[in-house]
């Protein structure tokens, strides 16, 4: 009954909050930005720093993610030998992967890592443009207690050129670097349909109690795209709760950082050609939008996440790196003030989309804190370490 009513008051306050926001009669938010770790919640006109001992307290829980091989960097760029890891058999079943084929709506075949850990909950990793599954590994060290899947985007994935087999022959200098398929790829134009399709077929392989999806990079784009577009042609949620992280605003946006410094696209933390004298060149940067758009076959003003946030009504977090190249303060803070549900931000001192990497004991602590509580109680818990450490004993004496 409780449950309930909270419910209900939450509901509320997301509808008047609206109202408010609707005739301007509240001011938008402010983001410090000059916190290390700044936390923001719906509920709050403000943000707080995040306190250190909570993140002290979060790599003494969470130190086992040292132990990871999933973590060594130069481990994590072999693809092949992430993916024999992934599925080779240890002695901790668990943790032994399968690979599943998945057939979308539009017969497009998805290829799938899957973790069974008996669990009635399930997170769905989804990585960033050009990143293959195998790049979201080091998820699977970090939510055990999650049935976890990862999957390749179509155009995406670890593919073996064959001499007598001319549908494999990489002849397009992006499909060789980047190890993709320019001619499947649609860059957030139809993905979705790759989204909804995993996410639909592991609904029939169990009776997940919850879905929850982690989306990186353009994924989060993807991600909340499927999930408004599903809400609404079937009136019900594809994912309970959804955690997006370095969020794609529109392909344009992204498209136009690039061709200003075109090696954010090998290395979107750090770029390094922005001062390249052909860079800045404005009928360059003009090519390389029209370029994206032949190769692609696509219109990129039609890949955008605007259209999408009214409709979200499912919780999200939020995570967003002041230092990111590829999406800035102000696409960052369209998102959220368009997102119009129970949400929360949490803004790092990170690069691009590298915030599970650098902080993954605090990464993994905020993500389980937002999968496992109510929004209230969530946000006390990154506030106060009394309450944090209270949760965590109660769930160490259910076990």
């Amino acid at each position: 009954m409780a449950n309930s009513t909270t419910r209900q008051i939450i509901k509320y306050l997301i509808l008047l909050t609206f109202i408010l926001n609707l005739f301007g009669l509240i001011k938008p938010h402010t983001f410090n930005y000059q916190y290390e770790t700044e936390v923001y919640s719906y509920l709050e006109n403000k943000s707080f720093e995040l306190p250190k001992e909570i993140n002290s307290f979060s790599k003494k829980i969470n130190s086992t993610l040292n132990n990871s091989i999933l973590f060594d960097i130069p481990f994590l760029l072999d693809n092949d030998k992430v993916k024999e890891y992934l599925l080779k058999p240890k002695y901790y079943k668990p943790n032994v992967g399968k690979t599943i084929l998945i057939k979308t709506e539009d017969s497009n075949i998805v290829e799938c890592t899957y973790f069974d850990r008996n669990s009635k909950k399930l997170l769905v990793v989804g990585g960033g443009f050009t990143n293959i599954k195998e790049r979201m590994a080091p998820f699977t060290s970090m939510f055990t207690s999650y049935d976890i899947v990862i999957f390749d985007y179509r155009g995406h994935g670890i593919h073996k050129s064959k001499l007598f087999h001319p549908t494999t022959w990489r002849i397009n200098p992006l499909d060789k670097r980047f190890n993709i398929d320019t001619r499947k790829i649609k860059l957030g134009a139809i993905e979705e349909k790759d989204v909804i399709g995993v996410v639909n077929h592991f609904r029939t392989v169990k009776n997940y109690n919850e879905i929850y999806g982690l989306g990186i990079c353009y994924s989060a784009l993807i991600f909340l795209k499927a999930q408004s577009i599903w809400q609404e042609k079937k009136g019900e949620n594809l994912f309970d709760k959804i955690i997006i992280d370095g969020c794609w605003l529109s392909l344009r946006s992204f498209i136009q950082k690039l061709s200003q410094d075109l090696k954010l696209l090998c290395s979107p933390q750090s770029g390094g050609w922005k001062e390249n004298w052909l860079n800045k060149k404005k009928w360059f940067q003009k090519f390389i939008v029209w370029l994206t758009s032949t190769i692609f076959n696509i219109d990129i003003d039609s890949i955008s996440v605007l259209p999408y946030l009214n409709r979200i009504k499912i919780p999200i977090l939020y995570f967003y790196g002041k230092n990111d190249l590829v999406i800035t303060k102000n696409e960052f803070e369209t998102i959220w003030n368009k997102l119009n549900t129970e949400k929360a931000a949490i803004i790092t001192s990170n690069q691009h989309v590298r915030n599970h990497i650098k902080e993954k004991e605090f990464y993994k602590l905020s993500c389980d804190l937002f999968l496992e509580l109510p929004h209230k109680e969530f946000i006390s818990c990154l506030k106060n370490q009394e309450i944090l450490k209270k949760h965590y004993t109660n769930k160490i004496n259910l076990l």
